[in-house]
């Protein structure tokens, strides 16, 4: 839930700065994700009581990509109104 968070929030910020570059606010948006999460979990190895898994990993990366696919619908349906209040 966290790391959707996280993708939404990234996905929004990288769109404010690059609009128009669906490519690129994607890649980052992934990989900036992907670091943070890779990052929490070599901290983990250092953590007494804790562990670092490849699986954290990935679910991490999943929910950055879910938080990235929420800001698509989210930009979509945001253009499909702006639409139609323009052609009223």
């Amino acid at each position: 839930m966290e790391f959707t968070l996280l993708g939404l929030l990234l996905a929004f910020g990288f769109y404010h700065y690059l609009s128009g570059r669906v490519f690129l606010t994607f890649y980052l948006t992934f990989m900036t994700g992907f670091f943070i999460g890779l990052t929490d979990e070599i901290h983990q190895l250092f953590v007494r009581g804790r562990q670092c898994d490849w699986t954290d990993l990935i679910a991490d990366t999943v929910g950055v990509l879910t938080g990235w696919l929420l800001f698509k619908l989210i930009s979509q349906r945001r253009q499909k109104a702006v639409k139609t209040v323009s052609t009223s």
